[in-house]
C-alpha cells in the first residue's frame, strides 16, 4: 500500500474546510429557494453566508488554528437553521419534527462555538495557560445544559403551519425538567463577559495589540450596526445588520490572516471607518429630526443641517483612518513615521550596540513583530520576547557596503506573514540602519586609527628621547667636561692637551655620525637629495643590483607614503639580492584609485625562503600602518614579485 505524500496530507484540511464552507452556502441558498422570498430565515441565511466562507478560508490557510474551523462550523449551523426554518415555513412535512428540534434546541451549539471564538481569537490560543481550566469548565457546562435541553420532552416553540406544534423526537427526559434547564440559561450567556478581559490582555501585549484592535473595531461596528439602525431607520435595519456582520468577519479574517491575503486589511479598515461615520451621520440625522420636530423647523432646514454635519465629518475621516490603520497594522502605510523614529534613535545612539538596538526596536514597533534580532559586525541585539524555534521569522540582509554585512530577523506570531507594505518598510529600515551602522563603524575605526596614530607618535618621540639621552647625551656631556678642563691643561702640559684635543675631535665626529644616523632613520636623505626614483637606483647600486624603474612617476607623494614605499622597495631589493642572487630588479609604479601601487620583481628562483624572513614582516607592517596591503606573487618567467598598495589621497601623477 503506497504511503500518502506530504502535499496530499496538506491538501486534505483545505478540502474539508472548503467543503464545509460550501455546505453552509448551499444550505443558505436552498433556504432562500424553499422560503420563496419569505424573511423568516433571513437572519440565519445572512450569518451562514457571513461565517461559512471566511471560516473556510482561514481553516484552509491555517488548518492548525481552531478559529477557522469554529467559524465554518458556526456557518454550517446557521445554514442548517435557515434551511430548517424555510422548510417549516413552507409547510413542513417529512422531517418537520427534526427541523423544529434543530431550530429550537440543537442550534444552541452555536453558543459554545461562539464563546470559544471570543476567547481564542486571533491566533487560536488562550490568553494564557491559566485560562485553560476556566474555559474548559465553561464549555463543558454549556454543552451539558444544551445536551439536557435537547433531550427534554415537550413541544418546540416553532412549528409548521400544517402540523402545528411539534414534539421533541428524542425527548427522553421529563418535561418538568424544562424549567430547570431554562433557569440554567445564564450559563450560556454570562461567560461571554470573559471576552472583555481576554481582549484587554491581548491589548496589553504589543505583539498582539494590532489584531486585537482589528477585532475590537469590527465588534464595535457590528454592535452599532445591530442597534442604531433599528432606532433610526428600521426599514433598512436588516441591511445594516448584514453589513455589520460582514465587517466583523472581515476584521477577524484580517486579524488571523495578517499578510496572507492581500488587500483584506485595507478593505476592512476602510469599511470600519466608513461604517462608524455612517452610524454617526444616522445618529446626527435622527437627533436633528427630533430637534426640528420639537421646535417646528422645516424639513429643508433639517436636510441642510444634516448636510453640514456630513461635511464636518469629512476631515475626521482621514484622521480616523490614519489612527485605525496605525493601531491595526503599524507603520506599513506610514513609512515616514517609522523612518523618523529610526532617525531619532540613531541621533541618540552613542555606540554600535545602541544603534542596532534602536533599529530592532523601530522595526518591531513598526510591523508589530514579536521580536527582532539584529546582527552586524559581531554585535547581536534582541528587542522583544526571546525567540523560539517554532516562531516564524523573516530575515533581511543588512548590507552596509565595503564588506560590512549582517542580518535582521523579524519574528512573527504563528500563522502570520508580513504584508507587502510591511516587507517593503522592513527593507527600507534595514537599508537605512545598515548605512548608519556602517558610518558609525567607520567613525569608530577612524577614532581608533587616530588613537593608534597618536600612540605611535608618542612612542616615536619616546624612542628618540631615549636614543638621544642614552647615545648622544653621554658623548656631549663628556665633551663638555673635557673641554672645560682643557684651558688649564694647555698651560701646564701642551702635549697632553694636544692628544686630548684629538680624542675630543674623534668623539665629536662620532656624535655627528650618530646624529646623521638618527636623521636617516627619520627620513632617508637620499629621497631629498636624489628624488624617489634616484634614491631607489642608488640603493640598488650600493647592493650591486641594477634597478630599472618604469610606470607612472608620482610628482607629489605624502611624506609617509614616500618613505614607506622607499623602505618596502629597498627591503625587496635587498631580499632579491640576498635570497635570489638577482642582479636585475624591475620596479613598476602605478597610481590607481586605491593609491600608489608598487611592484618589485626579480628573476630569482621564486618564493623559496621568503615566507619566514623578518624583512617580509617589516614590509607588511609598513603597508598596514598606512591602511594598505602587501602581497607576493610569482613573476612570469620565474622569480618573485612584491606588490604593495599604499593609499595616499594627496598624491598626484606626473607624465611618464
Amino acid at each position: 500500500m503506497r504511503a500518502r505524500t506530504a502535499p496530499a496530507m496538506r491538501r486534505r484540511p483545505s478540502w474539508v474546510a472548503w467543503s464545509l464552507a460550501a455546505t453552509s452556502v448551499a444550505s443558505a441558498a436552498l433556504a432562500v429557494v424553499i422560503g420563496a422570498g419569505e424573511t423568516v430565515a433571513s437572519g440565519a441565511v445572512a450569518f451562514a453566508m457571513v461565517f461559512g466562507p471566511p471560516g473556510g478560508l482561514i481553516a484552509a490557510r491555517l488548518p492548525r488554528n481552531p478559529v477557522g474551523w469554529l467559524m465554518v462550523l458556526v456557518g454550517v449551523a446557521f445554514g442548517g437553521t435557515a434551511l430548517a426554518l424555510a422548510w417549516l415555513s413552507a409547510g413542513g412535512g417529512w422531517g418537520a419534527p427534526w427541523a423544529a428540534w434543530w431550530v429550537d434546541r440543537g442550534s444552541a451549539v452555536i453558543v459554545p462555538a461562539t464563546f470559544l471564538l471570543v476567547v481564542l481569537l486571533p491566533d487560536g490560543r488562550l490568553p494564557s495557560v491559566r485560562w485553560r481550566p476556566l474555559v474548559a469548565t465553561v464549555v463543558a457546562a454549556q454543552l451539558l445544559v444544551i445536551a439536557g435541553w435537547c433531550l427534554v420532552s415537550g413541544s418546540a416553540t416553532v412549528g409548521s403551519p400544517s402540523s402545528g406544534s411539534l414534539e421533541n423526537p428524542i425527548g427522553v427526559l421529563p418535561e418538568t425538567w424544562a424549567t430547570a434547564f431554562e433557569a440554567l440559561e445564564p450559563v450560556l450567556v454570562v461567560p461571554f463577559v470573559l471576552g472583555l478581559p481576554a481582549v484587554v490582555h491581548r491589548l496589553r501585549v504589543p505583539q498582539e495589540r494590532a489584531p486585537a484592535v482589528s477585532i475590537l473595531a469590527g465588534v464595535v461596528v457590528f454592535v452599532l450596526m445591530l442597534t442604531v439602525p433599528d432606532l433610526v431607520w428600521p426599514a433598512a435595519a436588516e441591511w445594516f445588520h448584514l453589513a455589520g456582520a460582514l465587517i466583523l468577519t472581515g476584521s477577524i479574517v484580517a486579524a488571523v490572516l495578517r499578510g496572507r491575503v492581500d488587500h483584506v486589511q485595507v478593505v476592512v479598515s476602510h469599511a470600519v471607518v466608513y461604517s462608524l461615520l455612517t452610524v454617526t451621520l444616522l445618529v446626527a440625522y435622527a437627533s436633528l429630526v427630533a430637534a426640528s420636530t420639537a421646535v417646528g423647523a422645516s424639513e429643508q432646514l433639517t436636510a441642510l443641517l444634516t448636510a453640514g454635519v456630513a461635511l464636518a465629518l469629512l476631515p475626521a475621516r482621514s484622521l480616523l483612518q490614519r489612527m485605525l490603520s496605525r493601531a491595526m497594522y503599524g507603520d506599513g502605510s506610514e513609512p515616514q513615521r517609522a523612518l523618523r523614529r529610526l532617525s531619532a534613535s540613531v541621533a541618540t545612539s552613542d555606540d554600535l550596540d545602541g544603534l542596532l538596538q534602536g533599529l530592532a526596536h523601530t522595526v518591531r514597533l513598526s510591523v508589530r513583530a514579536r521580536w527582532v534580532v539584529v546582527e552586524f559586525r559581531g554585535s547581536t541585539v534582541l528587542d522583544g520576547r526571546p525567540p523560539t524555534p517554532a516562531t516564524p521569522a523573516e530575515v533581511v540582509v543588512l548590507d552596509g557596503g565595503e564588506g560590512d554585512a549582517g542580518s535582521l530577523s523579524v519574528g512573527l506570531a504563528p500563522g502570520r506573514s508580513l504584508r507587502t507594505s510591511e516587507r517593503e518598510l522592513v527593507h527600507d529600515l534595514a537599508e537605512h540602519g545598515a548605512r548608519a551602522a556602517r558610518v558609525m563603524c567607520m567613525a569608530a575605526d577612524l577614532a581608533a586609527a587616530r588613537q593608534t596614530l597618536v600612540a605611535s607618535r608618542e612612542d616615536e618621540r619616546a624612542r628618540l628621547r631615549q636614543e638621544l639621552h642614552d647615545d648622544l647625551g653621554p658623548i656631549l656631556a663628556g665633551l663638555a667636561m673635557q673641554l672645560g678642563s682643557l684651558p688649564a691643561l694647555v698651560a701646564t702640559d701642551s702635549d697632553l692637551a694636544s692628544t686630548r684635543l684629538q680624542r675630543l675631535e674623534a668623539e665629536a665626529r662620532t656624535a655627528l655620525e650618530r646624529t646623521r644616523r638618527i636623521s636617516r632613520d627619520l627620513r632617508p636623505p637620499a629621497l631629498d637629495e636624489l628624488g624617489f626614483i634616484g634614491a631607489l637606483v642608488d640603493a640598488g647600486r650600493s647592493l650591486g643590483v641594477r634597478v630599472q624603474v618604469t610606470g607612472d612617476r608620482p610628482a607629489l607623494l605624502s611624506a609617509a607614503v614616500e618613505v614607506a614605499a622607499y623602505r618596502i622597495a629597498c627591503e625587496a631589493i635587498l631580499n632579491a639580492r640576498r635570497h635570489a642572487g638577482s642582479e636585475q630588479v624591475d620596479v613598476v609604479l602605478r597610481h590607481e584609485v586605491d593609491g600608489l601601487v608598487l611592484e618589485v620583481s626579480d628573476t630569482g628562483p621564486g618564493m623559496s625562503g621568503t615566507e619566514a624572513g623578518t624583512g617580509l614582516t617589516s614590509m607588511r607592517q609598513r603597508a598596514a600602518e598606512l591602511g594598505g596591503t602587501l602581497a607576493l606573487c610569482p613573476t612570469p618567467g620565474g622569480g618573485l614579485t612584491v606588490v604593495a598598495v599604499l593609499p595616499d589621497g594627496d598624491s598626484s601623477v606626473a607624465p611618464r
